[in-house]
């Protein structure tokens, strides 16, 4: 049985919006990892130990 032309174009374009769907997940995935590393970059350079001398006791 011959497939149609508008059932390969059909089928084409499915494909085309799994591919780019793929490309889309991929994208946020690369991103979702990019802006992880940033966010454990900026954590590793606070200093845990600088709030105890930013604020001076009202009693002292």
């Amino acid at each position: 049985m011959m497939k149609s032309p508008l059932g390969s174009a059909t089928e084409g374009a499915k494909q085309d919006h799994a591919t780019s769907q793929r490309a889309r997940i991929e994208a946020f995935r690369q991103a979702d990892l990019q802006r992880t590393q940033k966010r454990l970059d900026k954590d590793a350079d606070i200093d845990v130990h600088a709030a105890k001398w930013r604020y001076v006791p009202s009693g002292a």
